[in-house]
């Protein structure tokens, strides 16, 4: 929907991201709301688990853009490859959970909460610190403004989508509950568990309605996954919202219980071997959330492209 200019603010003296909307997205009225409104969602939280938007400008021929914190590091996706200890997952998914807690108090939905939209950043710890990004099809929990797509028309990724999502229902957070125990299924096992084979988008939502979802023990060793760990990513993945957590925090809880004792107990062996957590060459720009947004007299004139090195 957008492109995105690495660049310097002349002002603040730092450097930042610039999205700005294509011009083909820019002809279709639901796009442009939806860009628009990623930027302002955004900007709703303020958490250092959420990326952060400093401002919400229009170009000369109405397009919109928005500035954003610069992030370098790797998605969740990519470090998934190498394999997590189960303490690193704990401490990767509570700082996920906390993130999705502070999108939730704001009473905003994220709706497609998936590895490739985490970013892992340097920051404390050896992991480094997650940020959740991409709010493009986020919605309030009790939408007040006019839908954006028609019905029928679900978004979402279909792999990490509540079955009440797949089924163009009402949501609310439990939705991102659902997304979080996919998310975790994946830490845990490296997969997922509907769409490993096969890509039908209409068949994976059906899947998350009516099918049982493979039991998390049967794929991985029971250091690697110790029960408590099971039982809380099964309730998540409760097809029913009832029967799910009816908090993120109640989640964030458990977990750091869980890390807790792995930690006072000997190291697992993990999925994979562990290694040394090297942030790699590539640098990958998203999106983010703070607080000065609808200011219509933004410009891009006080930003300097930075040229690339080399």
């Amino acid at each position: 929907m957008g492109w995105v200019l690495d660049a310097h603010h002349a002002t603040i003296g730092k450097r930042v991201a610039i999205k700005i909307m294509r011009a083909g997205p820019f002809r279709d009225r639901a796009s442009r709301g939806r860009f628009i409104a990623e930027a302002q969602t955004a900007a709703l939280v303020h958490h250092q688990n959420v990326v952060q938007v400093f401002d919400l400008g229009f170009l000369a021929d109405g397009r919109p853009y928005f500035v954003m914190e610069m992030l370098e590091g790797i998605t969740l996706a990519q470090l998934l490859r190498r394999g997590l200890r189960f303490d690193e997952i704990c401490e990767l998914a509570m700082q996920i959970a906390d993130g999705l807690g502070a999108i939730h108090g704001v009473g905003m939905v994220h709706r497609d909460l998936t590895p490739a939209n985490i970013m892992v950043v340097p920051g404390s710890g050896p992991l480094g610190r997650c940020k959740l990004f991409d709010f493009g099809i986020a919605r309030p929990v009790a939408p007040r403004r006019r839908r954006l797509t028609p019905a029928g028309d679900v978004m979402g990724t279909p792999t990490f989508m509540a079955p009440e999502q797949c089924l163009d229902q009402p949501i609310d957070t439990r939705a991102d509950i659902y997304a979080f125990g996919v998310v975790l299924y994946n830490m845990a096992t490296g997969t997922i568990p509907f769409g490993r084979h096969d890509a039908d988008r209409g068949r994976i939502m059906l899947s998350h309605v009516r099918d049982p979802v493979e039991r998390i023990e049967q794929l991985t060793s029971g250091e690697a996954c110790p029960p408590a760990f099971a039982m809380l990513v099964g309730r998540c993945l409760a097809k029913r919202p009832l029967d799910r957590y009816q908090r993120i925090e109640t989640v964030r809880d458990q977990l750091f219980n869980m890390r807790l004792l792995a930690r006072l107990t000997k190291p697992p062996s993990g999925v994979a071997s562990a290694g040394a957590f090297g942030y790699q060459s590539e640098m990958v720009i998203q999106t983010g959330g703070s607080n000065r947004l609808g200011n219509r007299a933004s410009s891009l004139h006080c930003y300097e492209e930075v040229p690339p090195s080399g």
